[in-house]
């Protein structure tokens, strides 16, 4: 089933929306239409449910996926107004988590000593090896192609 207001997203990015829908907004909502849809029912049903289970992200993400809804709803003539913009501030914000980072100057060294005696599957040990140089994710990496790799200008 097509969902215009997925249009110019990424197949993955549209998986992901589209799974959010199924799992979270539809069993909470049904299918109403648009107008039927108010802020508390988006609130009540949709978001405070996720916020209890302390799943910040997960609320933020839906409160803006059925913000785009109802704004698509809008522009095509279905919907008179957007229930989600009228919840702004109604959720506690995500705390965020600073990842440690290493200030021992002696830490890199023995990260690479480590590395370097890793007897582990071969794509992981020279994963081990190339991440301190290439200061990227870790799942950037991985999903990395040899396209962006020039071993003869070692970039």
């Amino acid at each position: 089933m097509g969902r215009p207001f997925l249009a110019g997203y990424s197949p993955k990015e549209i998986a992901r929306k589209q799974d959010y829908l199924n799992r979270i907004v539809f069993p909470a909502i049904g299918d109403p239409s648009l107008p039927e849809v108010t802020p508390r029912i988006v609130l009540e049903r949709l978001l405070r449910p996720l916020e209890a289970q302390g799943k910040l992200v997960a609320a933020g993400k839906v409160k803006s996926l059925v913000g785009m809804i109802f704004r698509y709803g809008i522009a095509s003539g279905q919907a008179g107004r957007d229930p989600a913009r009228d919840l702004a501030g109604a959720l506690r914000p995500p705390r965020t988590v600073h990842r440690a980072a290493i200030l021992d100057p002696a830490a890199p060294g023995r990260f690479l000593n480590a590395a370097a005696g890793y007897e582990g599957t071969p794509p992981v040990a020279y994963a081990l090896r190339i991440l301190p140089y290439v200061f990227v994710r870790p799942g950037e990496l991985r999903n990395a192609e040899w396209a962006g790799f020039d071993l003869g200008q070692a970039v």
